[in-house]
């Protein structure tokens, strides 16, 4: 009677043969092992159609590591359906609820494992929802857990044309997987991923087969065991096959066992290179003096400067023959300009980058404090660049084309005029309100900022025809118009004359490169190399190629106002770089992705990056390699990295505040 139960409920007795000796009919522990291993069979499909191609010597291992841990996730499934139903036979048999104990022994384990994994899946979402995580995470996991116990009653039906439903549904949802929530919700993924794996066995599970030997089936389970278990060693003999197998969110299993295993060791025995050995850049700044100003550039007679910053525009769109044509204004003034050939943003995320440029910290040394419905609060203590320069009588303005950088949300602290427009408007409406502001102004030293939001995803406001990519450069189109529009402006008042313009962005975009799209999610160069033009009458134009990162701008423009730096800055001024003179720039220049992804560069063009979640480490040589296509931790000898990634290391480790992060922004923008 208890057989029966187990056999009716979908977890069934293991390895059951009909009464003809020459069929096989499959279990539910075996249909288990099928089902996960269709689902590695997928991926590879999904591999080769998502990824782009492999480094040499790659693939296989990719491949083989992939296929191997699904059929690891196989194995387990077996052995657990192989227990319960073993459980089972043991449960007390006068029980009128004996035929429900298989779907509550599944929906408690599901709901279980969901419970103690999908929490910091749907911990932003809670927020938004203004509710504590738990909140969010219980109900979500006990609606999985009993979706999962509702497929124990399909097997009734797992007959003929239904059989077949299952079997296109799991499909379905195993594809979609792969396309679906980029990059995060690792174990959303693998929850849907199981929910594929149960139909896909329904489907599968009481088919006769032709027998296999006892001894046959024994080996078969032994090879799996194996496979399994040497998939678990493989990611360790690459950084660039551990890399590929977190590169396609339908792949669950990395993610899983990465959270399980310990970190990879760093390369070598390498020590910190002597010039970081005593630096002072790799610890607390917070006690350090104030960085005068170098005077090295004389602005004329109330100056005005003026820091305009577009979303998500890379340096390259203006090395690009054609673009340069859809932008003519941008192509003039950088022409026209100074213009910094290697300029880095410090994360690849608007909120981020402006808490970054404005307080002087990296992201990972910042708190931020969460204040509902989604919304953050800067509350780093550190005066705001903007702080300083009204402080000393320069008037501020700031045009808010984004609310999470107005003083409210704690990065935009300091403006004496805050005007912000009441929704999301386009560069015309940013134009229109800094001409008002400047037309109201005082007579006197003036700084204004704003952010332009063109070229942001979806790249709709220049038409919805055409590639992504051009319609993104369609986009930047409109504010390169409206630039023009402000120089005008500046020419025909005569303010032209005392105008120092500086432009950036806040951080690139990814068309495709190493598997990405759009930004927020890396720290690699279509992400973090920006463009930096700084324009003004007394500046002779000129090209410099000497590395700078927009943690700069802050002290470079309290130094062309002849204000000093606070000495907790991470940046150095770079205003003796604008008339050709020497910068003693000793600062590093990193990249601060949060996700705990982060990457330093060095003078010598090498970047070192440390992606945690996935427990990688990347070296690149940019100067031979600027599209970061050869991760020099492959194919190298021990340790010939070493010094390079322990000297990383040690800024990290160095300059991370004591205590853990009380909120992580959403750097989804």
């Amino acid at each position: 009677m208890d057989r029966v139960v187990a056999d009716e409920a979908g977890i069934a007795n293991t390895g059951s043969v009909d009464a003809s000796p020459a069929r096989w009919r499959l279990d539910a522990a075996v249909a288990q092992l099928l089902a996960w291993a269709a689902l590695g069979a997928l991926n590879q499909v999904l591999i080769a159609v998502r990824l782009p191609p492999p480094l040499p010597g790659v693939g296989v291992w990719h491949r083989a590591s992939d296929f191997g841990q699904f059929l690891l996730l196989g194995g387990l499934s077996h052995a657990a359906v192989t227990l319960a139903a073993r459980g089972l036979a043991r449960a007390p048999s006068t029980s009128k609820l004996r035929r429900f104990y298989p779907a509550l022994l599944v929906f408690a384990f599901g709901s279980a494992v969901s419970l103690l994994g999908v929490r910091p899946d749907v911990a932003n979402l809670a927020q938004r929802l203004e509710l504590e995580t738990w909140q969010l995470a219980v109900p979500v996991s006990l609606g999985f857990g009993a979706t999962l116990a509702a497929t124990l009653g399909l097997r009734r039906w797992a007959r003929g044309t239904l059989r077949g439903l299952f079997g296109l549904v799991a499909l379905a949802i195993a594809t979609s997987n792969a396309f679906v929530l980029e990059t995060d919700y690792f174990f959303v993924h693998f929850l849907l991923a199981w929910l594929s794996a149960q139909l896909a066995a329904r489907a599968v599970e009481g088919l006769e087969l032709p027998a296999l030997p006892a001894s046959a089936r024994r080996v078969a389970m032994t090879a799996v065991a194996v496979i399994g278990l040497l998939a678990l060693t493989l990611p360790e003999r690459s950084n660039e096959v551990q890399r590929r197998l977190f590169a396609l969110q339908s792949s669950v299993a990395p993610p899983l066992l990465a959270r399980l295993m310990p970190g990879r060791a760093s390369a070598g025995n390498g020590q910190v290179l002597p010039e970081y050995q005593q630096s002072p850049w790799f610890s607390s700044r917070d006690k350090q003096p104030l960085a005068q100003p170098t005077h090295a550039v004389r602005l004329p007679e109330a100056p005005l400067v003026v820091l305009f910053t577009i979303d998500a525009m890379r340096a390259d769109v203006l090395e690009v023959a054609k673009y340069r044509k859809q932008l003519p204004q941008l192509s003039r003034l950088q022409d026209e300009s100074v213009s910094f050939s290697l300029a880095r943003s410090p994360t690849p995320a608007t909120t981020t980058t402006f808490g970054s440029i404005f307080s002087g910290k990296y992201y990972s040394m910042l708190p931020w404090e969460y204040l509902g419905k989604g919304k953050t609060r800067l509350i780093e203590p550190t005066p705001r660049f903007a702080q300083a320069l009204e402080h000393a009588g320069v008037h501020t303005i700031q045009i808010v084309t984004l609310g999470r950088l107005n003083a409210g949300s704690g990065v935009g602290l300091g403006f004496k005029s805050e005007v912000s427009l009441q929704r999301r408007q386009g560069a015309k409406d940013v134009i229109d309100l800094a001409i008002e502001q400047l037309n109201q102004a005082p007579a006197g030293p003036t700084f204004l900022f704003s952010h332009f939001t063109e070229a942001h995803a979806p790249y709709n406001q220049a038409g919805t025809k055409g590639s992504p990519r051009s319609r993104y450069v369609g986009e930047l189109a409109i504010v390169d118009a409206q630039i023009g529009r402000f120089r005008e402006y500046l020419r025909e008042t005569g303010r032209d004359a005392r105008t120092l313009f500086v432009i950036s962005a806040d951080h690139g975009e990814a068309f495709g490169e190493h598997g990405q799209n759009f930004h927020a999610r890396s720290v690699y160069e279509e992400l973090m190399h920006v463009p930096l033009l700084i324009h003004a009458p007394m500046l002779p134009h000129r090209r410099v190629d000497t590395p700078v990162t927009l943690m700069d701008l802050g002290p470079t423009i309290l130094d062309l106002f002849g204000l000093p730096t606070p000495g907790s800055y991470m940046g150095q001024s770079i205003a003796p770089l604008l008339v050709g003179k020497p910068a003693q720039l000793t600062r590093p220049i990193i990249a601060d992705a949060g996700r705990q992804i982060q990457a330093f560069y060095f003078p010598d063009g090498k970047k070192v990056i440390f992606d945690r979640p996935k427990k990688t480490t990347e070296v690149y040589d940019l100067r031979s390699d600027p599209k970061e296509l050869t991760n020099l931790m492959e194919g190298q000898p021990a340790g010939a990295n070493a010094a390079y990634v322990k000297t990383a290391e040690a800024f990290f480790r160095g300059v991370r505040r004591a205590e853990d992060q009380a909120a992580d922004v959403s750097v989804n923008d």
